[in-house]
């Protein structure tokens, strides 16, 4: 068994396969906080068991990316595609093959994994000020918006389909409200924001913070760095069609327009360019992917 270590700069213990960041000790870091990394210090299994959330993912991302390369081919050539690109409709496609529901069953067990990890980079002690503070509350709608899919995936599981309900009614509603359209508006700026976080990551290589380098060979190690690129920045355009599409339904007062993920796919993918677009898109998704199955084992847990 590997002894633990920990580097002279305060930098990350290792355990056997587990890694958790470490961090100077705050006199002013909060209770909850303190005693989340006390359990986790404590109990190192935890967060090999979590990393198999990253697999989960990785999996989703997968079916996500084949779904809307589908939708950017069918664009490209005039054609129909039925399945709906969106995670959602990632879930349904696992649950149309041979023994579906028991995939999905393991599937939303990881994504449950998934969502403990990003609660606990969130409760973790870390850095103070605006750049920290957004990335808690990004990493705490991450932790809501997968634990939703979970909640998905296991109800498909266990009934054998989807529960009937439109995606897109709550924008619609939104969209009926006299602040509706200002919300909506909100949502699209930060899903733009988004986007270019995620393409200044990419480029910024920001994403290697939490991945643990160690022992890798350099072919494996470039390997992981282009996956990380270009799989951050092709993330960064699907969320930019996403808050293009809410801003200007808001702008128009177009309520068809303040649809799922799937149908800003297919309303982009109309065009030649938009086709493209969104293959470009699905590209980038499958790429992120790759990234998210090759460094599964490798996470560094720690709090932003």
């Amino acid at each position: 068994m590997t002894e633990p270590f920990i580097d002279g700069d305060g930098g990350y213990m290792r355990t056997g396969m587990t890694t958790l960041a470490k961090r100077p000790h705050r006199p002013d870091s909060s209770d909850v906080a303190a005693s989340v990394e006390e359990q986790v210090d404590r109990h190192p299994m935890l967060l090999e068991v979590a990393k198999y959330g990253w697999l989960a993912k990785g999996i989703l991302y997968s079916l996500l990316a084949v779904l809307v390369l589908r939708v950017g081919h069918a664009g490209a050539f005039g054609l129909y595609e039925s399945g709906e690109a969106s995670p959602t409709g990632a879930l349904e496609e696992v649950a149309s093959r041979p023994f579906g529901r028991a995939l999905l069953a393991v599937l939303a067990a990881g994504l449950v994994l998934y969502s403990l990890w990003r609660l606990l980079t969130v409760l973790l002690p870390g850095e103070h000020g605006v750049e920290p503070l957004l990335k808690r509350g990004g990493y705490l709608f991450s932790a809501l918006t997968y634990a939703f899919l979970a909640y998905v995936a296991a109800g498909m599981a266990w009934r054998g389909e989807r529960e009937a309900g439109d995606e897109s009614g709550l924008l619609r509603s939104l969209m009926s409200e006299p602040w509706g359209r200002w919300l909506v508006a909100g949502i699209g700026v930060i899903a733009l924001g988004s986007a270019a976080y995620f393409v200044y990551k990419g480029i910024g290589r920001r994403f290697a913070e939490q991945v643990d380098f160690t022992g890798m060979a350099r072919w494996h190690r470039a390997t992981v760095d282009g996956l990380g690129v270009a799989g951050w920045v092709g993330r960064s355009v699907v969320m930019f069609l996403v808050g293009w599409f809410l801003i200007y339904a808001a702008v128009t007062y177009d309520v068809d327009a303040a649809g799922g993920l799937d149908a800003m796919l297919r309303n982009t993918a109309d065009t030649t360019t938009g086709s493209a677009l969104v293959i470009a898109a699905g590209a980038g998704l499958g790429l992120y992917a790759l990234f998210c199955l090759a460094t599964w084992r490798r996470r560094i847990l720690r709090g932003a």
